[in-house]
């Protein structure tokens, strides 16, 4: 299984904050042509838990003007895709809650990854994924890329 999918699982089954007791079905958000990828960890959280994972593909910038309409319509997804840039304008805006984990399930991300999750105070996701992106540059046109 893919480091993508082991977070995915992961990601699904530290949330104790989700109510599952009478759910069989939750929806995630995940960013267009990414949840074919997730269909295994979806599965092995299916065998684990008899609860189904229905995605739902949206380009990930267009997910907080969504959840605007459709959370408070009670449509909202269980789980959503939503970058860290984007987690203090959802959170002064009441489109999410913290979440809490445990000492022991917070060890299982980067700390850097926690804190980027983390406003004022409060933990409100966990990394489904790390990017680091880099910069190119043509050495004939620029003597450094600064």
């Amino acid at each position: 299984m893919s480091i993508l999918k082991n977070i995915l699982l992961i990601s699904l089954l530290t949330f104790p904050v989700l109510s599952f007791a009478k759910t069989t079905e939750i929806t995630v958000w995940e960013d267009q042509h990414k949840s074919d990828g997730l269909k295994d960890a979806a599965k092995a959280f299916f065998d684990k838990t008899g609860i189904k994972v229905n995605f739902v593909e949206l380009r990930y910038i267009y997910v907080q003007d969504r959840l605007r309409l459709d959370g408070p319509a009670g449509h909202g997804p269980d789980l959503l895709l939503l970058p860290n840039d984007q987690l203090n304008e959802a959170v002064d805006q009441g489109m999410i809650d913290p979440i809490e984990l445990t000492d022991e399930e917070k060890s299982k991300y980067l700390p850097q990854t926690i804190k980027a999750f983390t406003y004022k105070d409060e933990l409100y996701a966990v990394p489904k994924s790390i990017e680091t992106l880099a910069l190119f540059y043509n050495k004939d046109s620029l003597y450094t890329p600064y």
